[in-house]
């Protein structure tokens, strides 16, 4: 992959990346998205693992937006990450209405979505937040009002997954025999494709290569990109390749993180850029060869 593959890529500030601040946000933006999860798992039919429930990364707009639902009206829920207002609209990207989070509780900021969903033709009584997953505790408290700090921060984010469907874009077209389609999970919050190949001689086996990008969790406190496989390989640690900036991990998972601390030391596109490549490039060849696949 060349680096004229991220001529579009917007670089990461020093100054906007710092653990605690990425947290805040992380968490206020989280907790918003299980509104916009929501909306395409309660108006669509059910499905296997949450399908309905993914999200997609809209990049001109920088919106998280949910799948579109309806029949006689074709809507769709909407995140917009720098702004921080939910928002839903029609199919064609058309606003329907929308709301800046900031101050509002969760609950009323529910209220108000139901109130929109009924005035676009959906029943609103029919959102539902029982999720299909556990999350941590802030995720739907009702008393608990969002707050829109650390602005150059919530900017930061939506950054940060443009960029990431930047790079997840760049392997799934080069891999579009085997990826599959991109999707933020609101259950991680993570944007990830797969790519999916046969084990060799088991025709009804499947290796899963994960590659993605997690806003942050218990085990990376910071954004990180990762790269998992699965089933786990037997091998060791010191049997795989080096890169620069992440680590291996084969303890729980198998796979590799690149965590945002060592992109933001520098403020130049190609520097960071490369990182990113260097990243997928060297643990990707590693992967295929585990597998027995061409690269």
């Amino acid at each position: 992959m060349s680096n004229e593959a991220f001529h579009t890529w917007v670089p990461h500030k020093k100054a906007n990346l710092k653990t605690k601040a990425l947290h805040t946000v992380r968490v206020e933006l989280h907790r918003a998205i299980q509104i916009v999860g929501a909306t395409g798992r309660s108006y669509s039919p059910p499905s296997i693992e949450d399908a309905y429930g993914s999200l997609h990364w809209h990049g001109d707009s920088g919106i998280m937006m949910s799948q579109v639902v309806g029949t006689d009206q074709r809507i769709y829920a909407g995140l917009s990450f720098s702004k921080f207002v939910l928002g839903i609209y029609h199919e064609d990207g058309s606003e329907i209405n929308s709301l800046h989070l900031n101050g509002y509780r969760f609950a009323e900021a529910e209220a108000w979505f139901r109130k929109v969903l009924n005035n676009a033709g959906l029943d609103g009584n029919v959102l539902s937040l029982d999720l299909p997953y556990e999350i941590p505790e802030y995720g739907t408290q009702s008393d608990q009002e969002f707050r829109f700090k650390h602005k150059k921060v919530f900017s930061e984010f939506s950054k940060l997954y443009e960029n990431a469907a930047l790079v997840l874009g760049h392997y799934q077209r080069n891999n579009s025999k085997n990826a599959t389609e991109m999707k933020c999970w609101p259950h991680h919050f993570d944007l990830a494709i797969q790519l999916i190949y046969d084990v060799d001689g088991e025709p009804d086996q499947k290796n899963y290569i994960g590659l993605g990008f997690s806003p942050g969790d218990d085990t990376y406190k910071r954004p990180y990109y990762y790269i998992n496989l699965w089933p786990y390989p037997d091998i060791k640690e010191q049997d795989l390749p080096s890169f620069q900036g992440g680590s291996w991990n084969t303890k729980g998972w198998f796979g590799a993180a690149l965590d945002i601390k060592s992109i933001k030391k520098t403020n130049e596109t190609v520097r960071q850029t490369q990182l990113v490549k260097d990243f997928y490039d060297i643990t990707l060849k590693a992967i295929f060869k585990l597998i027995n696949k061409e690269t």
